[in-house]
């Protein structure tokens, strides 16, 4: 009898936690600016004894590839406890974009372990993903900026599904947290530039304050405290959580 040995390479299109991947960014998210030609990306390999390709590309939201962007180099072979860099480089089409809001897309990682000569072995291609924020000029951020301007305009509104939250600015507002008198289980979203999302929440009791947590530029929660007076809810304060 004859045993066939079958290597077989899985790629993980989901997003995987940090501490799964071989591969680390330098962050989580990614700002460019319309001003920059390209913006540089830290890739670490933390394995200390295994070598990886890196594959980095830019897509929109359904996944597919975009013609503003390029990411050069598209593969490159990083060494075991080793560093390299990945560059985003605008291409002429960001021209197509809106120049009164941000635009955003996703920079994917993709780290390939080299090929094993063992039998029987699974070797899996995972997948890391991060949003990447594109700037008109009009937009002005200084680094000194904990959040992007306007953002106590945004407010909320409470209906019959839940709350709307709106955001006349010209930034996404990401969301990952949301607490009324007690904390409150939510998947992390985002709210477009000058649009509305609506959280579907099923409670009817009226509550004197909410709270949201946002992610700033720098990939640090931020709590929203909004003050509400029956059903609409404005931002009091922008509160930096301890640690």
């Amino acid at each position: 009898m004859k045993f066939v040995c079958i290597f077989i390479l899985i790629i993980l299109n989901s997003v995987v936690s940090d501490a799964d991947a071989a591969l680390s960014l330098d962050r989580t998210r990614l700002i460019i600016n319309e001003e920059q030609n390209a913006v540089s990306l830290r890739v670490t390999n933390r394995s200390e004894s295994d070598p990886y390709l890196a594959q980095g590309w830019v897509e929109d939201a359904d996944g597919q590839l975009i013609d503003q962007f390029m990411v050069v180099p598209p593969v490159q072979r990083i060494d075991a406890g080793q560093y390299s860099i990945f560059r985003l480089q605008q291409l002429a089409n960001v021209v197509r974009l809106p120049n009164d809001r941000e635009s955003v897309f996703y920079f994917n990682l993709r780290e390939i372990p080299q090929r094993s000569h063992k039998e029987n072995v699974l070797t899996l291609a995972i997948q890391t993903r991060i949003k990447v924020f594109w700037r008109p000029k009009s937009l002005k951020v200084t680094k000194a900026d904990d959040t992007v301007p306007g953002m106590k305009a945004v407010t909320l509104v409470k209906s019959a599904r839940g709350y709307e939250i709106n955001n006349p600015t010209p930034y996404y507002l990401s969301i990952t947290g949301m607490a009324l008198k007690e904390k409150v289980k939510i998947s992390p979203f985002m709210v477009p530039p000058k649009g509305s999302y609506t959280l579907k929440h099923q409670g009817s009791e009226p509550v004197e304050k909410i709270l949201l947590t946002a992610i700033n530029d720098y990939g640090s929660p931020r709590t929203l405290s909004f003050s509400c007076r029956k059903d609409i809810c404005q931002i009091e304060d922008i509160i930096i959580p301890k640690r």
